[in-house]
């Protein structure tokens, strides 16, 4: 009799243990699909998120709405001064550099020192000689870097100009092609057929006259 209580209690034992283990794994499995599931939204929703519009993918690289930097911003990451501009007169005034000069003002400083009292220059000194070699130096590096960029972001304003103005001149020789069609199209675009006509009359004001034909 109490073997057959013990087999009964054990069975018991058994089931409520299997129940318990099979809801807990059921809730575990239930909780990392959940999980997993909440995770894969969140990435699709980021990715959604992230990813720019077809009209801000349209205007391509550098055409976003970022704020340029300023010039003073600029001249500070060079490490520069932003000076005014000189007029061409006062540039026409400025002495003009002989080549390979720089190389010899820290011999001309040493042989400066040597005669000071012989040449007495109170106003040229060793040490002005050799400070304006390394302001020079310093400022022709950074030159070169200023023109470097300069001339990629002029030679690529250059290239969207020829683009954009391509687009415009094809769809001004369209228009003219489908004005036998629709002869009111011409009206629709006028915007843009006086702009261009402007620009065709002042070209053609400027250009040289024709030789007068012989005989």
């Amino acid at each position: 009799m109490a073997t057959s209580k013990t087999k009964t209690a054990a069975k018991s034992a058994n089931k409520s243990a299997n129940k318990s283990a099979s809801k807990s794994a059921s809730k575990s499995a239930s909780k990392s699909a959940s999980k997993s599931a909440n995770k894969s939204a969140n990435k699709s929703a980021n990715k959604s998120a992230n990813k720019p519009s077809p009209a801000a993918a349209k205007k391509g690289n550098g055409a976003g709405n970022a704020k340029p930097i300023g010039t003073k911003e600029l001249a500070g990451l060079l490490g520069v001064g932003l000076t005014k501009r000189l007029d061409t007169a006062a540039v026409r005034r400025l002495r003009k550099p002989l080549p390979g000069y720089v190389n010899l003002l820290d011999d001309v400083a040493t042989l400066l020192e040597e005669d000071s009292a012989l040449l007495n220059l109170r106003d040229v000194t060793p040490d002005q000689l050799l400070q304006l070699q390394e302001r020079q130096k310093y400022l022709s590096a950074r030159e070169g870097i200023a023109e470097t960029v300069y001339r990629s972001i002029y030679e690529q304003r250059l290239q969207v100009d020829d683009d954009a103005m391509g687009k415009l001149l094809k769809i001004s020789r369209r228009i003219d092609s489908a004005a036998e069609d629709d002869p009111d199209v011409r009206i629709r675009w006028k915007s843009l057929i006086d702009f261009l006509a402007k620009f065709r009359r002042q070209a053609g004001s400027t250009a040289e006259p024709a030789a007068p034909k012989e005989g």
